[in-house]
């Protein structure tokens, strides 16, 4: 166990500290009906191979999740898995990350990560997967396949045969003849987990589900590439299949090259969270948060319907169905440090009062919110040194190479006044994660609920990956934008950035030593 957890990234988990302090919880009544059609797919019992039609949609075994960026879908994702784990149909789950430190290499911990979690779910699995550890410990080293054969598929099989109860007695048997040590309560549990696992297995397609999500911030187009084909090569196992619910951006060209790849052998079954996109849930979002802010934040009682039908709907209207639009929107207003009804005053009177955002330019809105935000400098320190400064930390964090995990580290590393970045960053909370707390403490999963997890260290990051996305690109950002000259970046940093920065959202790839 040991081992295995050493191959591990436990805050991959969809209930870690990590995924949870970086994301929001699902709105109630809200997204009911694509969460109503994950479910069905879960819940869709199995059908036979249809000369006629094909695999029908729910014997698919892989479920690509797909939708445009900030639209909601690890919200929508973690809920599912909580709704799972509820219902005992979570085998596992896996967030990739660009808050996590293991964000460069996060598929080398995928199936392990995902055997840990696994064996924690199946009623005697355990035995049989350490066994499989212990017979080769250079596992870890093969290749994906080769790994999901080793930790999961063969235990599984293994622990299949055992749970006969003629493999049982037998096994009994030969224990008691070479050796009495063992207790009755031992073969006690052990003949309750082959019970415990007939059900299971007799269950199996329903009670298979692997959620994983955010596959454009796996690190690297061959990973994102190897990843998707492992799910569904997975899914194919004729005992043991693995249905896997899993989300990347369909505008990311690399994703859906390699789900359509997929799509061929007739495996992939897809949900477009575009369809299901509901100006309701944006309008029942923002009325709840704001009436929130009033309570919280004592507004007068004579505003009452504070902020106003009018600025709720425009707010709608811009959102153009992203909800990171407006749950940035909220967390500017709703800043500690500020008057909730002057900053959206300030906001409103900031961003363009018509619509921009079309088809040939889906983000300008969200662009709009994000530049008016970075401009936003209500004190002592003049607008052109407060921009500057800002500009100057932002490249330290995409080009430096380096993690900051606090704030004086960044002071350190640029050589300014000790102070001076906190200042400038302490009205960016609602595109910047600063963690408040580095200190360890224990927790553990409530879907590996039986090995301690400690808090991964965070990170001060960007709180969604569009806003890498809206820096490094130019005709985005327009003088927020990071950029280095070509010619100090590596061979294959020049190769890459031809193909926009957007596809690699990793510090450490793109570090230039000369930066600082």
């Amino acid at each position: 166990m040991v081992t295995l957890l050493a191959h591990c990234i436990p805050e991959a988990l969809y209930d870690s500290h990590l995924i949870t302090s970086i994301g929001s919880s699902m709105h109630p009544k809200t997204r009911v009906g694509v969460l109503n059609a994950l479910e069905k797919w879960i819940l869709a019992p199995r059908t036979e191979l249809s000369s006629s039609s094909g695999i029908n949609a729910s014997s698919k075994p892989l479920l690509w999740f797909s939708g445009p960026l900030g639209y909601g879908k690890t919200t929508i994702l973690r809920e599912l898995a909580k709704r799972c784990t509820k219902n005992n149909q979570l085998l596992a789950s896996y967030f990739f990350s660009t808050h996590s430190p293991h964000s460069t290499d996060g598929a080398r911990y995928f199936v392990p990560t995902l055997a840990y979690q696994i064996a924690s779910n199946v009623p005697g699995l355990w035995d049989f997967v350490e066994s499989a550890v212990q017979e080769d410990p250079k596992i870890f080293e093969r290749s994906a396949e080769d790994q999901m054969l080793g930790l999961v598929f063969q235990p599984l099989e293994r622990c299949l045969r055992y749970s006969t109860r003629y493999r049982y007695w037998w096994t009994r048997l030969k224990a008691s003849i070479i050796s009495s040590t063992q207790s009755r309560e031992h073969w006690s549990n052990k003949l309750e987990q082959s019970t415990a696992f007939r059900k299971l297995y007799n269950e199996w397609w329903n009670r298979n589900i692997i959620v994983v999500d955010g596959l454009d911030e796996c690190i690297g187009m061959e990973e994102q590439r190897q990843v998707i084909g492992l799910m569904a090569w997975a899914g194919k196992h004729r005992k043991f299949p693995l249905r896997f619910v899993a989300s990347g951006p369909a505008e990311t060209r690399n994703i859906a090259e390699s789900f359509d790849v997929a799509r061929r052998s007739k495996v992939v079954v897809n949900i477009a969270l575009d369809a299901y996109a509901d100006e309701g849930d944006l309008k029942a979002y923002l009325e709840d948060e704001f009436a929130r802010i009033r309570r919280t934040r004592s507004i007068n009682e004579s505003a009452l319907d504070w902020p106003g039908k009018q600025v709720v709907e425009l707010l709608v209207k811009k959102a153009h169905r992203r909800f990171v639009y407006l749950a940035t929107f909220i967390a500017f207003v709703d800043d500690p440090n500020g008057n909730s009804v002057e900053l959206l005053d300030w906001l409103i009177s900031s961003i363009p009062p018509q619509n921009t955002a079309d088809d040939t330019k889906p983000t300008a809105e969200l662009d709009a919110l994000y530049t008016a935000i970075l401009h936003y400098h209500p004190g002592h320190i003049p607008a052109g040194t407060i921009l500057d400064l800002r500009k100057t930390i932002l490249h330290s964090l995409i080009f430096s190479g380096r993690d900051f995990g606090s704030m004086d580290e960044i002071d350190e590393y640029l050589s300014v006044k000790p102070g001076l970045v906190t200042e400038a960053l302490q009205h960016l909370h609602s595109v910047m994660l600063v963690p408040p707390d580095l200190s360890i403490s224990i927790e553990a999963s409530a879907n590996a609920p039986d090995v301690p997890v400690t808090r991964p260290w965070q990170k001060i990051w960007f709180r969604h990956k569009s806003m890498w996305d809206f820096l490094v690109s130019q005709e985005r950002s327009g003088d927020m934008h990071q950029f280095v000259p070509r010619e100090k970046m590596s061979g294959i940093q020049r190769l890459l950035v031809s193909k926009g920065m957007e596809a690699i959202p990793d510090s450490r790839f793109w570090a230039v030593p000369s930066t600082s």
